[in-house]
Formats: structure tokens, sequence, C-alpha cells
């Protein structure tokens, strides 16, 4: 069996065959369960938006050799479903009798004036980590109303988390940041519209 993927679904996927093949009693390698993903760790997504990122990257051995699954860091360029075999860019290649393709996606943005300089995400753990070094850039320079205002758009779970985290980060991040408040703007009068939340940093 081979697991396109290491996200919530593909490691799950490859834990719970895992698991079932234990339930059952089969011999140790009689199936093998394998991960093939192009990066080496599991990235706890729903986490991204906390200051600490410190937990949200986890080693994926830790997590699959303990289970007995293999990992192969590599993408995944090829795959034939006739001969049920897929080809990595190593150049490698692996047959399988099971796929489970879990690849994820990714956080689309729209072409906006000033949205690729400006604007972050929490999309994944390295645009975690851009947010917080910008944010900590900021607060080692000077006070101004622009530094100290934050627009988070969309009001999803992503959406409201990262704005109630904010708050608690400006005020670690600014020596003065007793003065941050919470307000909640909507872009348009409609019930169905995307609201935006604004935190200022008060003088």
């Amino acid at each position: 069996m081979v697991v396109i993927g290491s996200g919530f679904a593909g490691l799950w996927a490859a834990l719970g065959a895992a698991r079932r093949l234990d339930e059952l009693a089969v011999p140790a390698g009689t199936v093998d369960v394998m991960v093939v993903s192009n990066k080496p760790f599991h990235d706890i997504r729903v986490r991204n938006y906390e200051a600490d990122l410190s937990a949200c990257r986890i080693p994926l051995g830790d997590v699959l050799g303990p289970a007995g699954v293999a990992h192969v860091t590599a993408e995944v360029t090829a795959i034939d479903a006739d001969g049920r075999r897929v080809t990595t860019s190593t150049g490698a290649s692996y047959s399988y009798d099971r796929l489970v393709l879990a690849s994820g996606s990714h956080v689309v943005k729209p072409a906006l004036p000033g949205l690729a300089e400006f604007g972050f995400d929490v999309d994944t753990y390295d645009g975690a980590v851009r947010l917080q070094q910008h944010l900590q850039g900021l607060a080692g320079g000077p006070l101004t109303s622009a530094a100290a205002t934050v627009v988070v758009v969309g009001a999803g779970l992503t959406g409201i988390e990262t704005a109630c985290e904010l708050p608690g980060r400006l005020h670690a991040l600014f020596a003065r940041g007793d003065g941050v408040t919470p307000a909640w703007y909507s872009s348009t009068t409609t019930p169905s519209s995307a609201p935006i939340w604004v935190y200022r940093r008060g003088r």
C-alpha cells in the first residue's frame, strides 16, 4: 500500500492501515505500508496561527517508525494506474496494490494589488514563520499606526483563531501593548460577505 502525502489524511490513512493489520494479526512483512511525501515531517496545519510554532512540525519518523510504516522523502511525478506504480522525483518507482492519494491542498491567493508584497497567510508552517518574523521586525521598529494595525480577512475557523491569537502576540511583542482592542468590520453590508477583523494597538 502506497500513500501519497503526509498531511492529516495521508498520515491517518497509513497509521489506520497499520493498526488494522495489527488487529488482524497479519504477520510482519506480509503487507508493506509506505508514505511518499516531499518533506520529512508532518505539519500540524491547524495550529499554524499560534505564536509558538515549536510543536507544530513533527518528524515523520517519530510517528510512522513505531507503527512499522515506511517513509520516502520525494515528490511523486507520475502515477501509472494500469501498471500500479508511482514514480518519484528521485527517479525511483514503487509498485502498489492499493494507492491512497492524499497530496493535500494549498491556498490560492487572488490577484489583488499589494497582496503578494504585503499579505501573509498561515496555510503552511513556512508561511506562519514568515508572519512571525514580520511581526517581530515591526516590534523592533518605531511605533506607527500602520505597524500597530493587523487586518485578518475571512471569518472561517482559521481567520477567527488567527484574529483571537493576535492581541496576545501584539501584547508580547510591543512593550506598550496594553492598548490593543479588537473591532469587527464587514467589507460589505451583505450577510454573506467575508468580515475583516482589525486589531489596532493604541498609543
